[in-house]
C-alpha cells in the first residue's frame, strides 16, 4: 500500500547527494536531510531536540540540479510528498517513508544563492550515461512529420 501526503521541510544535508541513472535513463538522486527541532522549556527557554531523519528522492532535472548544486551540510528546503510503502524482505513484512521531492533549495535564512542557467548536459550525468552504457539521443530539428 502507498499512501502519499503533502509535506515541505526545512534542514541539513548529512551526505552529499547521491546521483544514480535508472534502468531507463532517469536520473535519480538520494539526499538524506536532518531537521532539527526547537523545543520549548516550561521556563520559556529553548533546546535542542532529537533530530528528524528524512529520505528524499529527485529525479530527472531536479535530480541532476541538487546534485551538483548542493553538499553535506548545506540548509536545504524540501517540498513533495511523503510516501510511506509496506515491503516484505526475507519473509519480514517492513515499512519504509520517503519524500518524493517537487522542489529543493538552499535555505535562504543562513545564506545567499544565484540561479545560474544549466548546462546544456551536466558532466556528471554524461559519465553515469556512459558507464551504463547509454547513447545519446539526437532529437529532430525542424517541426515533426508523421
Amino acid at each position: 500500500m502507498n499512501t502519499k501526503i503533502p509535506i515541505s521541510i526545512a534542514g541539513n544535508l548529512v551526505a552529499d547527494p547521491e546521483l544514480t541513472i535508472g534502468e531507463s535513463g532517469t536520473p535519480h538522486a538520494k539526499l538524506r536531510v536532518a531537521v532539527n527541532q526547537r523545543i520549548q522549556n516550561p521556563d520559556g527557554t529553548w533546546r535542542d531536540g532529537e533530530p528528524v531523519f528524512h529520505n528524499v528522492s529527485a529525479f530527472r532535472m531536479l535530480a541532476e540540479n541538487a546534485s551538483t548544486s548542493l553538499k553535506k551540510g548545506d540548509p536545504v528546503t524540501v517540498s513533495g510528498e511523503l510516501e510511506f510503502r509496506s515491503y516484505d524482505k526475507d519473509g519480514e513484512r517492513r515499512e519504509a517513508r520517503r519524500i518524493i521531492a517537487d522542489t529543493i533549495g538552499p535555505d535562504l535564512r543562513f545564506g545567499t544563492a544565484r540561479i545560474s542557467a544549466r548546462p546544456e548536459q551536466l558532466p556528471s550525468l554524461k559519465r553515469l550515461l556512459r558507464r551504463r552504457g547509454h547513447k545519446r539521443r539526437r532529437r529532430p530539428v525542424g517541426p515533426r512529420t508523421t
